[in-house]
């Protein structure tokens, strides 16, 4: 094409042809069997107001494999219909395909100083569906080409703005997880390039990301986002070694406090955002589980656990003249028992000796016949005597006065503080 008239003039030839899409069958319905292509360059064509910017277009093989033979017959031609926008005008509007690989040409003209964005083409036929990705560009008339002997489009000297952004890190200036740097990059002439984002997926301080855009006239601009703090792995927790070590057990009562249990953490990237701490100490007889954590600066959260287990007192007893073992002890009505029996630590086998290891007497009436509880009622020592321990005997002894109640039974229950306990059955008569 020969435009001596004008200052500026784009031909678009098949030379410079675009493949728009590669589809793939298996992931697609059969009914996509083939694409348009274009030689619709991208980026911008600079032309001057009404000059014609000549596009060839044609109905192709997909070349990517997996695709059916290109269709467009007769019986079932391609119309690539255009729509460009207002001040732009295309002859002819649309094109007829009836074979496969066979050019055809539409002009488009812009009417108006301006930049135009000429949308993709639409495709119908009448077996399927095609694609026309890539046959979008723009017209721009703006431009100054510098003299009626100059042509190809405006100087550009301007470069892009390119800006970048990452979330927000923590209060403490970190992240736990990969951060990904998204760029925006703008140029008055060509308006919004599109960059890659960065991502940063490594572990350290003060890291960085840099980018690079390019406008169509070859002018650059690097942007650099930098401070950034990467910390994915938790601390390092664990109990030291002077604490119980896992599995142990104690007697109740001497179990140690919760300061016996020392944590100790570390965390090599961000450091810890406090003291490793402790939880779950108990002291009362059963099992028992102390859990240690700690939390770095970039928040993130580690802990160890170690079980122990608080083991109850051995009761023995109640001794003579009083029999166990389910057994109903028969008793004059209003008389003494002495109730005689021994407290040991379990592991130790340390014997206990002082009364305050002793939480109480518990006294309440029961069925004869069923031995089923009733009615508690109040425990009374004989002549103002109390629970003592005996050093001759060697034992606790506590004096029970029956109640002046014939006929009647009781169950007596003596109750450690560790929560175990002795039950001996009486009758009185």
């Amino acid at each position: 094409m020969q435009l001596t008239s004008l200052r500026r003039a784009l031909v678009i030839t098949a030379a410079t042809s675009l493949s728009l899409l590669s589809i793939n069958v298996a992931a697609q319905a059969d009914t996509v069997q083939s694409e348009i292509t274009s030689n619709a360059a991208q980026g911008v064509q600079w032309v001057d107001i009404n000059e014609p910017v000549v596009v060839d277009y044609w109905v192709t093989n997909d070349n990517s494999g997996g695709m059916k033979a290109c269709d467009a017959t007769s019986d079932s031609p391609a119309i690539v219909t255009f729509n460009p926008p207002s001040g732009v005008t295309v002859s002819p509007t649309s094109l007829t395909f009836t074979g496969c690989d066979v050019k055809q040409s539409a002009t488009f003209t812009a009417g108006d100083s301006g930049r135009f964005d000429i949308p993709e083409a639409s495709v119908a036929d009448l077996d399927g569906r095609y694609s026309t990705a890539g046959t979008s560009f723009k017209i721009d008339t703006t431009g100054d080409t510098g003299g009626d002997t100059g042509g190809g489009g405006p100087t550009d000297t301007t470069a892009p703005v390119l800006t970048g952004s990452a979330p927000s890190a923590n209060g403490a200036g970190w992240h736990n997880s990969a951060v990904t740097v998204t760029w925006t990059c703008v140029d008055e002439t060509d308006g919004e390039i599109l960059v890659a984002d960065s991502v940063l997926s490594g572990e350290g301080a003060d890291q960085s990301a840099t980018a690079t855009c390019t406008d169509a006239a070859g002018n650059s601009a690097s942007a650099t986002v930098s401070g950034i703090n990467i910390d994915m792995t938790p601390p390092v927790v664990a109990f030291a070694d002077a604490s119980p070590a896992a599995g142990s057990q104690f007697d109740f009562g001497d179990t140690p406090d919760a300061s016996a249990w020392v944590c100790e953490a570390s965390d090599a990237t961000s450091g810890l955002a406090g003291p490793c701490s402790t939880a779950g100490h108990g002291a009362i007889v059963g099992s028992h589980t102390v859990t240690a954590a700690a939390t770095d600066n970039a928040d993130n959260t580690s802990s160890a656990s170690s079980d122990y287990s608080v083991v109850a007192w051995r009761l023995t007893g109640f001794y003579r003249p009083v029999d166990m073992g389910g057994t109903v002890n028969t008793v004059k009505n209003g008389s003494t028992v002495p109730l005689k029996f021994n407290v040991y630590k379990t592991l130790s086998g340390e014997q206990i000796t002082d009364v305050s290891a002793i939480q109480g007497f518990t006294v309440r009436t029961v069925h004869c016949s069923t031995s089923a509880e009733t009615d508690a009622m109040e425990f009374t020592t004989t002549g103002g005597t109390s629970l003592r321990y005996d050093t001759t005997e060697g034992q606790f002894i506590q004096n029970w006065r029956t109640p002046k109640s014939p006929g009647s039974c009781y169950t007596v229950t003596m109750t450690t503080l560790d929560g175990s306990s002795l039950t001996a059955l009486f009758k009185l008569k």
